[in-house]
């Protein structure tokens, strides 16, 4: 009797959706509970409110130094120059701050880019009008960028020139996520996204050679990011149309963007 009273009230929860999981685990059609992370096998994964170490401690304004990769390949950079931290930059979460003329932040190990790419950010630029170099390489390489000098979100450059085409939504100091993947060699497909909705128009016209080395300068030091950074999945292959979808709606699930 006792049996048959508990079995009526879990039917009766489960009919009225009163019946409460574990935080994180939830009943669908056709779904497994989902451990709200990125797409498995990136080259280097940074996030704002994770790893990062400051002068005096991570407050509002002290100086980042270093910041520990998430992806399990421990590929920590290195910063120095105008880098720092920002408490509460959005939804609550933190940002690294590159000040636009010495900031940068170094890969440990330089990362192979030019078979492919894929790369997610959520981030904002703080100068709307000039170039912003997000991943950037030997001359040679692809460099990923806010394009001040077109008024456009982004752009893929090449020894500072516009190589892989370039988004087509003005530019603005706001966060959003800012998101491209590349097939590789000259006739690669390209895809650029913006607040998880396809933006720009590619173009093929470049090779890529070298590593890229560095995050928020090129390898020249002639282009840094006037940018804030949350977060960075970087792939070295362009990943498909539904894992940029998985990624993109992980970082809306933190960014709410």
């Amino acid at each position: 009797m006792k049996l048959f009273i508990i079995l009526a009230s879990l039917l009766t929860a489960l009919v009225y959706g009163q019946l409460v999981f574990p935080t994180g685990y939830a009943i669908s059609s056709g779904a497994t509970a989902s451990t709200n992370n990125p797409v498995s096998g990136s080259a280097a994964w940074y996030k704002a409110d994770v790893g990062v170490t400051c002068t005096s401690g991570c407050s509002n304004g002290n100086t980042v130094t270093s910041w520990a990769d998430q992806s399990g390949n421990a590929n920590t950079l290195t910063c120095t120059g105008g880098t720092t931290y920002v408490t509460s930059a959005i939804n609550g979460l933190a940002a690294v701050a590159f000040n636009g003329t010495s900031g940068v932040c170094t890969f440990g190990t330089a990362i192979n880019l030019c078979a492919g790419e894929s790369i997610y950010t959520e981030l904002k630029a703080t100068n709307a009008t000039v170039n912003s170099e997000i991943v950037g390489g030997a001359s040679a390489t692809f460099g990923y960028i806010l394009n001040g000098t077109l008024s456009l979100e982004q752009s893929i450059e090449r020894d500072n020139v516009q190589a892989l085409g370039a988004g087509n939504t003005a530019a603005d100091t706001n966060f959003h996520q800012i998101n491209q993947t590349w097939a590789g060699a000259s006739s690669g497909a390209i895809t650029f996204r913006l607040g998880r909705a396809t933006d720009g128009t590619p173009a093929s016209a470049n090779t890529c050679t070298g590593n890229s080395a560095n995050i928020g300068e090129n390898v020249a030091a002639t282009l840094f990011a006037n940018m804030q950074l949350a977060e960075i999945i970087i792939y070295t292959s362009a990943l498909t149309t539904g894992n940029t979808t998985t990624n993109e709606t992980y970082l809306n699930g933190r960014y709410a963007n």
